[in-house]
């Protein structure tokens, strides 16, 4: 079993080959992974009127006209009850319970 020995300057060339093609690879697959990122973001439903959210606040306040004693009309904030407490101690859950 005579093989002849591989030269120093022959291996450096395959290795700069192998690099040259793993960094082609890479190239081309980040190129792809932007024009993917791209057509996702092209593809996905363009909101052209702002969305209506409804606050922590506004949603337990509610406005009740009055009259005052001149006759005219103001309004009043009336505020919801606060949540009941309990006296239960706090116990550490899991994220799934």
């Amino acid at each position: 079993m005579n093989s002849s020995p591989t030269s120093g300057s022959a291996r450096q060339r395959d290795r700069r080959q192998g690099l040259a093609r793993m960094s082609a690879i890479t190239r081309g697959i980040g190129a792809a992974s932007i024009l993917g990122a791209i057509a996702i973001a092209i593809a996905l439903p363009q909101s052209t009127a702002p969305s209506s959210v409804k606050t922590a606040s506004a949603a337990t306040t509610s406005v009740k006209p009055s009259s005052s004693s001149t006759g005219g009309s103001t309004s009043q904030l009336q505020t919801t009850p606060a949540p009941a407490t309990t006296t239960n101690p706090p116990a550490a859950t899991s994220g799934g319970s």
